[in-house]
């Protein structure tokens, strides 16, 4: 889901050294294409976390669901309303008609109103009260015009006589009402978060803080108390005098009132003390944290969070958190920087009440790219988090972050950086320019493929030739360790990802003594499962190739063997599920859905994929395609027979399917080479950690 977000000038005004790319002169007032994640890239100083803390304070995020169309519907409503050309003479007073309603007027005239197409007008909610006043007259009008004309009696004209008024086009009258009831349902507002916004800033830690007090005899160690990170940031930044301003504007100072809960990792030992002994709903979250940390760190360990204390002792120098795993107790300053980082990013998050607004600064700090990619997985797909709509504005400076999101839907990215020269203000201060990156669509972006930063730093890597087969081998992984009851690797800790491009894999060397004009494989990672397509008339690269592998345990060397591309691997299963699920929601009758998905099963029972298993996918779908009616309508099958036009969007739905479950084992595996293959890659990952 998409959102304008309005930006509420009158109460903040900080906003206004903040211009949109493309458009010198215009402030910013909407942030448009909004998303559940919503990440804020650009150098240093480019205002990101100034316009993040400016969003976090405002009072309320009002946003619209598409301004756009919203603005194209008032442009439509006021031509209407010019071409009635209604201007009626009326009475000072009142008048009435045929029972209808007495109406008071202004100036004399009866009319319709043009509606204001200016954003801050919609902001403050005035296009809505000219919906209502303009639907109420033209239920009016539709009644005065039914006889053709109207009378209307001036009680100032000694003579009584009538004034007699053409009657207006009732199909404009219909148009323009059937115009302005859609604008009023586009027109409602949105009210994103809660009162309460969450914050963690780049001023966090794990860790206790303690200071040193000297007794009689001995040098001994107090913990600091309170909350000194929180404390800075909310001097720093004005939040307390902002809380007090709001208060004050207020009748009931208790009710409504903003209020930013700041998360620095300072508090995390009495918010577990708290969380254990809280209400059934608190503790919950609070499982639910330990369950993800056993999960994700210490291979489905069982997890205790504990913040020890002794209630006989008075000082409060072992007041630490402790981490009991399996039994055994590791303090938690003890473990690695990147597990207390992400401690302190997760604990905030999990323990956020449903529609809270969440906003990070710089979540990369202390993280490792693997680190990086299970945050932002978490955040997208952990089903805990999910059901809780939280959305998310994130500052970063991290590429490896921004690598991952291209594999994404629900983010939106937004650029940040210095104004032109020509647009300074007065005092000649900077100013920053915004602009949406992926303006909401990222398909062209994720089809570039991510970048390969973090196969330096992971144990294997994984060579395949573009983005299609990394999502099938991610999705054979997946399904294949949820039905083995094995520990998922972890991808860019355990093993990387490396796309070459077909033909560009000549481009590497593979040997001890690499050419110069070559690239030194081993110098990316030195540890190589390469996966290429069978490809009829590259026998030869095969066998060179082969023959670098043979002997070696650090580098190996398969092929998709009698099956052309790694889409001939997915069995009649696969392609029945995903063809349904894709294209089924592209029809909007359910008779047609029924129709389709008969066709389609009917199809494919009956169609036999060993005979395309050496071809081109593309003849495969082309012969389903001739007796699936709603697929040659929607699906135009560019290039057939050679390819699938939408392999890297296919190949997603089928990872997004095993993900959600739609997809097991037991599809994948009724290819014997889709068995072997997945065995094969999953023990090299498993030999080299």
């Amino acid at each position: 889901m998409k959102y304008d977000v309005l930006l509420d000038f009158e109460y903040l005004n900080e906003y206004k050294d903040y211009y949109l790319v493309g458009k010198d002169g215009e402030h910013i007032k909407t942030l448009s294409n909004f998303s559940n994640i919503n990440i804020f890239i650009g150098p240093n100083n480019s205002g990101k976390s100034r316009f993040l803390r400016s969003l976090m304070k405002q009072e309320k995020i009002n946003a619209l669901n598409n301004l756009e169309e919203i603005i194209d519907r008032i442009q439509r409503c006021n031509i209407i309303i010019n071409d009635l050309d209604i201007d009626w003479v009326r009475p000072k007073n009142r008048y009435t008609v045929g029972g209808l309603p007495k109406i008071v007027e202004e100036n004399n005239k009866v009319r319709l109103y043009s509606i204001d197409d200016n954003k801050v007008k919609i902001l403050n909610n005035d296009i809505s009260s000219l919906i209502d006043v303009n639907l109420s007259k033209l239920d009016i009008l539709k009644e005065l015009t039914k006889n053709g004309y109207s009378h209307y009696i001036d009680n100032n004209d000694s003579s009584n006589s009538p004034s007699r008024v053409s009657k207006p086009d009732s199909n404009l009258l219909d148009q323009l009402f059937d115009n302005l009831s859609d604008l009023k349902e586009l027109s409602k507002v949105i009210f994103l978060g809660k009162q309460t916004n969450y914050y963690i800033p780049t001023l966090r830690t794990a860790h206790s803080l303690f200071r040193e007090e000297s007794k009689e005899q001995f040098k001994d160690y107090s913990k600091i108390k309170t909350d000194i990170f929180a404390e800075t940031i909310t001097k720093n930044y004005n939040l307390s005098k902002l809380i007090t301003k709001q208060n004050s504007q207020k009748k009931d100072s208790n009710s409504d009132t903003k209020k930013i809960h700041i998360i620095t990792g300072l508090n995390l030992y009495y918010d577990i003390i708290n969380a254990r002994n809280g209400l059934k709903s608190e503790r919950e979250k609070f499982n639910n944290f330990e369950k993800f940390i056993g999960r994700n760190f210490f291979n489905d360990g069982n997890i205790d969070i504990v913040a020890s204390f002794n209630i006989n002792e008075n000082s409060t120098n072992n007041e630490l958190i402790n981490i009991f795993i399996n039994g055994q107790s590791r303090d938690l300053h003890d473990l690695g920087d990147g597990v207390q980082s992400l401690i302190i990013l997760m604990y905030g998050i999990f323990i956020a009440p449903p529609e809270t607004l969440i906003f990070i600064d710089e979540p990369e700090l202390n993280l490792h790219p693997g680190m990086q990619r299970l945050f932002l997985e978490q955040i997208t797909s952990n089903p805990d988090l999910t059901k809780k709509n939280l959305k998310y504005v994130i500052v970063t400076h991290s590429n490896h972050l921004l690598d991952l999101t291209l594999e994404k839907d629900n983010i939106s990215i937004f650029s940040f950086s210095f104004k032109k020269e020509s647009l300074v203000d007065e005092k000649g201060k900077s100013k920053f320019l915004i602009k949406n990156v992926n303006s909401g669509d990222n398909e062209l972006l994720r089809n570039l493929g991510v970048n390969n930063s973090s196969v330096f730093l992971a144990n294997s890597s994984i060579w395949v030739e573009g983005i299609s087969d990394r999502n099938y081998i991610k999705a054979f992984l997946h399904a294949y360790c949820n039905n083995q009851d094995e520990p998922l690797p972890k991808e860019d800790i355990d093993f990387a990802f490396l796309e070459y491009a077909g033909s560009n894999l000549e481009h590497y060397d593979f040997t001890s003594k690499p050419e110069k004009e070559k690239i030194n494989a081993f110098a990316l990672n030195n540890k190589i499962f390469i996966l290429s397509d069978k490809d009829l008339g590259k026998e030869d690269k095969h066998k060179i190739f082969q023959k670098i592998a043979k002997g070696r345990n650090n580098i190996v060397y398969k092929t998709t063997e009698e099956y052309r591309e790694i889409e001939n691997l997915l069995s009649i299963e696969v392609w029945k599920k995903t063809l349904d699920d894709y294209y089924s929601k592209k029809i909007k009758s359910e008779k047609r859905i029924s129709k389709f998905q008969s066709e389609l099963n009917q199809k494919l029972d009956n169609i036999k994929l060993e005979n395309y298993k050496d071809k081109y996918i593309g003849e495969f779908l082309s012969e389903i395609k001739k007796e699936v009616t709603d697929l040659r309508k929607i699906w135009s099958g560019a290039q057939p027979p050679t390819t699938l036009n939408i392999k890297a969007e296919f190949s997603r739905k089928v990872l997004q399917m095993t993900l959600e479950g739609k997809l097991t084992w037991n599809d994948f595996s009724k290819n014997s080479r889709v068995r072997t293959l997945t065995k094969e890659i999953y023990d090299f990952i498993k030999s080299q950690s």
